[in-house]
């Protein structure tokens, strides 16, 4: 059996404040050791389930946080690349993803956002709020690959549990404001996440659980916090214009919407920085 374990950080326990999110952060070492560990251990547990491979897709950031040296499993890191968080999920059993967060727009949501909250408002996907969570489990769906378990922001589990409600969601943390989570004690969090792993393989060696599918094209809808990148992308081919801030497109797989996402993202960036030297 060969499990994809995709990471990000803002669903993890104790992470609670954006200072622990970027390598120049004040107390990102702090930010980086929980992630380590709770690889560490969803690592050991997939082998103990009897695992054969396992890939780890470090997906914060500039996604080169977790210590590969303390890690018993091939791992993935580098940004930018190709489909983001889930780069090369074709071919595994199952995907799990870890330290997950709810999507932009979520009330109480701790640092929501749906894949950059610099460039989105929201991303809608068929008309409904998307997260990073529905993205990468639509474009591991579309490759026949089932999500198994969710574990993060408890601010996330309906939406988990509405889509693809096979899979096991472990609770590391609760967010109470934007800026603000209360979390579980990391070893008490470690240990929920061992028996959540061992339970998502028990429902997919039973056969319970399935890839996800939506309605095809999908639409996806951007909303941008900055209506000067959609006066340069509303003229790229297939891009509808809807309204100052927001832009719309169809795609017959997610992972080509996700790669226009990443592309309206980085002109986001571009703009920003162009912006920032002309003042």
């Amino acid at each position: 059996m060969k499990v994809y374990v995709s990471v990000d950080f803002e669903g993890l326990p104790g992470i609670s404040s954006v200072a622990q999110l970027a390598p120049r952060s004040p107390q990102y070492a702090d930010g980086r050791e929980v992630a380590t560990r709770v690889v560490e251990a969803v690592v050991d547990e997939l082998a103990r389930q009897g695992v054969e491979e396992v890939l780890v897709a470090d997906s914060h950031g500039y996604m080169s946080n977790i210590v590969p040296w303390r890690v018993r499993a091939r791992l993935l890191q580098g940004y930018p690349r190709p489909v983001s968080m889930v780069l090369g999920v074709e071919g595994y059993d199952a995907l799990m993803l870890v330290g997950y967060h709810a999507g932009a727009g979520t009330v109480e949501g701790f640092l929501d956002h749906t894949y950059s909250g610099a460039a989105f408002q929201r991303v809608l996907v068929n008309g409904e709020p998307a997260s990073e969570y529905l993205l990468n489990a639509l474009i591991a769906g579309d490759k026949g690959v089932p999500v198994v378990l969710v574990a993060g922001d408890e601010r996330l589990r309906p939406q988990v549990e509405r889509h693809t409600p096979w899979a096991v969601f472990v609770p590391l943390k609760r967010g109470v404001a934007r800026y603000a989570a209360v979390s579980e004690p990391l070893e008490r969090a470690v240990e929920e996440l061992r028996r959540g792993v061992a339970e998502a393989l028990r429902r997919l060696r039973a056969g319970e659980a399935r890839p996800l599918q939506m309605r095809r094209p999908y639409r996806v809808e951007l909303e941008l916090r900055n209506p000067g990148v959609a006066d340069l992308v509303a003229r790229l081919p297939g891009v509808e214009r809807v309204d100052a801030y927001t832009i719309a497109f169809e795609a017959e797989r997610m992972e080509d919407a996700m790669m226009l996402i990443q592309v309206v993202s980085m002109v986001n960036a571009g703009l920003a920085s162009i912006v920032q030297q002309l003042r």
